[in-house]
């Protein structure tokens, strides 16, 4: 939450960006926190930018800010419609959120947005856009995922998250009819029990069988580094110097179902 990670990134030779999330419902909060994440600089290797936490915890300024400045930079990245709970504040002013920010002070019930869900507020105020990942999206019912599709955002998986956090995952299978571009992230270690991106692959391949592996492939790949302008990587291409992820897994006519069967095979970088 503060930017402390780019300098160990960088120095593991890790390419990326590094978010800093703000949120607040009064400008006396959010705006120096928004500052001084804005003032912050990182490297030609990784990237540092603010970005806003979730709609049920920022007001529409702070979306706004947040969210739009920068155009030319990295795509930011923000929660959205993770708990069933995050409709009902938005909505109604109550539920589990209300009392977190009773407990905060401010007029809080009118200084965040109003909308039937996140996808809702983000989409009102103009946000949405392909340069926008969406992380989570468990409770987006289609309505929200026409507005999804129609924007061209992405939306980032965290599954093992999603199942400890509320024992359900979002409608992938309905991303995927609408053509959403999709990821895969791990949200972190309060809600997973690891940051291995393979293993959310494997969780995702079991609960949609139906749908191929390589969906998977590509959300670990391509559209992680299409969301983020990362034109280097995610792919093989003349040029190009993706780094490359040697995984152990035995001769089989079948790879991609093997790497995504929930074994961790013996994986170490190539380059």
């Amino acid at each position: 939450n503060r930017g402390d990670t780019e300098p160990h990134l960088r120095a593991a030779g890790l390419a990326g960006v590094v978010q800093i999330e703000c949120l607040g419902v009064s400008s006396g909060r959010w705006r120096p926190r928004l500052e001084a994440a804005s003032a912050r600089r990182g490297s030609r290797q990784v990237a540092i930018r603010p970005t806003a936490h979730s709609p049920v915890s920022c007001a529409p300024d702070l979306l706004l800010e947040a969210l739009a400045g920068n155009p030319t930079g990295p795509a930011p990245t923000i929660h959205c419609d993770e708990d069933a709970a995050d409709g009902l504040l938005l909505r109604e002013r109550a539920g589990p959120w209300a009392p977190f920010h009773d407990r905060i002070g401010h007029d809080w019930r009118g200084g965040l947005g109003h909308g039937r869900s996140g996808v809702a507020v983000l989409d009102d105020l103009g946000l949405l856009r392909p340069a926008l990942g969406l992380v989570h999206l468990v409770h987006a019912d289609g309505r929200d995922l026409d507005r999804v599709a129609r924007s061209g955002a992405t939306a980032i998986l965290c599954p093992r998250s999603n199942q400890h956090i509320g024992g359900r995952l979002p409608d992938v299978a309905g991303m995927v009819a609408r053509g959403i571009p999709l990821a895969i992230g791990t949200d972190s270690l309060a809600s997973s029990p690891d940051l291995d991106i393979v293993a959310e692959a494997a969780t995702l391949r079991a609960a949609f069988p139906d749908l191929p592996c390589e969906t998977w492939l590509s959300a670990l790949t391509t559209g992680g580094a299409a969301l983020l302008g990362a034109t280097g990587a995610g792919a093989l291409r003349p040029g190009t110097h993706p780094g490359l992820l040697h995984v152990g897994i035995p001769p089989v006519n079948d790879p991609l179902g093997v790497l995504l069967d929930g074994t961790r095979w013996p994986r170490s970088f190539l380059a």
